[in-house]
């Protein structure tokens, strides 16, 4: 008797179950065919390898099969060029082509470029035609011993990594493996805030430096910058003076100064040493109450000798300048340059 609460058997058996039944007796056949068929093919491709073309070694799809290796589609363009065999010649000698992959190591690319230069190193070419040979074909030698491979040429084999053997010593054995591990963790952790800490503290650094450095005397950027000007302008004058390729003997400039920090402000001009002239001789004389200077020098320069006045006269807050050059083979030529404020 049925128990418990199951399906109550209602088998339907009575079916035309000989009509579905499917058998294999025709497999034996089958493979004779095929072996006959690959021997024909053989024969028919004869000297080419039975294996067919060249392929690949590529590395399998997706993260589960990506430590795998196996046969691709074609070489790539770059492989070939790098070993050396045009695009258009490879398909002729048995070496497939592949324009869409793209090399994404350069492990993969260097492998399958010696794996082409191998092909090519054992290759035979055979002519198109009997006894008459073309630039790359193989020697008749060569042709007398070749013989056509069966089955795979060029086996794909991943190579097992070896073993290294070392002996345990105490520093290994008391290695903590788990306090390295949240340790690094927590530097990890930190790293953010530990840098800006450290730009914190090189800025309060450089602060405090800049703090104890002592503050730049206005009195002398002024002179630094005034001087740079004037001779700047006596640099252009000149300039246009021997582009013109005029002899030059008289020269007036007036230039508007900046206003000086203060009425004690003032500056020198090395004029000669600047425009690239070499002192000979140079005096200098000063006032008591310093408000007074008169500076000369003697300039040589291309061949010519100059003597170079220069005076300057401080008045409260209104500076006056002026400069004069005598040339020695004219004395009556003179340069004068005014700077007047």
């Amino acid at each position: 008797m049925v128990k418990h609460n199951n399906v109550i058997p209602n088998g339907h058996f009575k079916k035309h179950w000989q009509n579905y039944v499917k058998t294999w007796f025709n497999q034996p056949a089958r493979k004779a065919r095929r072996r006959i068929a690959r021997q024909k093919k053989a024969v028919r491709i004869f000297p080419r390898p039975t294996a067919g073309p060249l392929r690949p070694i590529v590395h399998g799809q997706t993260l589960k099969y990506n430590m795998k290796l196996r046969a691709g589609r074609g070489f790539t363009l770059e492989e070939l060029k790098a070993a050396g065999i045009s695009k258009k010649l490879a398909p002729t000698i048995g070496i497939s082509v592949d324009h869409r992959r793209k090399n994404r190591s350069l492990e993969g690319l260097q492998t399958n470029v010696q794996r082409l230069k191998t092909y090519k190193a054992k290759l035979v070419v055979f002519p198109r035609r009997a006894r008459k040979f073309k630039a790359g074909d193989s020697t008749a030698e060569e042709l007398a011993t070749s013989t056509q491979v069966q089955g795979p040429y060029l086996p794909i084999s991943r190579e097992k990594p070896s073993v290294e053997l070392v002996k345990i010593t105490e520093e290994m054995k008391s290695f903590k493996a788990y306090n390295k591990l949240r340790v690094e963790r927590m530097n990890e952790r930190h790293i953010g805030a530990r840098l800006k800490k450290a730009a914190e503290a090189e800025k309060e650094d450089k602060k405090a430096y800049s703090l104890n450095q002592p503050k730049p005397n206005p009195d002398q950027i002024w002179a630094e910058n005034t001087k740079q000007g004037v001779l700047e302008a006596v640099e252009e004058k000149i300039r246009n003076q021997e582009k013109r390729g005029k002899e030059l003997y008289s020269l007036s400039i007036s230039l508007t100064l900046q206003e000086p920090p203060s009425s004690e402000a003032n500056f020198d001009l090395p004029l000669c040493e600047d425009i690239g002239g070499r002192i000979v001789n140079r005096r200098e004389v000063k006032s008591s109450s310093n408000n007074y200077r008169f500076s000369q020098a003697r300039v040589r320069n291309d061949e010519r000798e100059k003597d170079i006045f220069f005076e300057q006269r401080l008045e409260g807050a209104i500076s006056t300048k002026k400069i004069e050059l005598l040339t020695t083979p004219e004395p009556s030529g003179r340069w004068s340059l005014e700077l007047t404020k």
